[in-house]
């Protein structure tokens, strides 16, 4: 999972996934990265937690429009 997380969080910064981009569910990310979808979860949940994503019910899952570490700078 740590992996995952670590790889989504660099494309995210590194503007490889844009904001308001919706990822794939995680049944798909899961079979395209040859884990399990727990896996994925995992690594959708932590960043969420971190603000690095959010959740829409019944819609998906989608790259934030302001990261942590934006923010931060915007002293929010």
């Amino acid at each position: 999972m740590r992996v995952l997380h670590r790889e989504l969080r660099a494309a995210i910064l590194d503007g490889r996934l844009k904001p308001g981009l919706r990822l794939p569910s995680t049944r798909i990310l899961a079979d395209s990265w040859g884990v399990s979808r727990n896996t994925v979860m995992g690594a959708y949940d932590l960043l969420l937690s971190e603000g690095y994503l959010f959740a829409r019910h019944g819609a998906g899952t989608y790259v934030a429009e302001a990261w942590p570490e934006e923010r931060r700078k915007m002293g929010a």
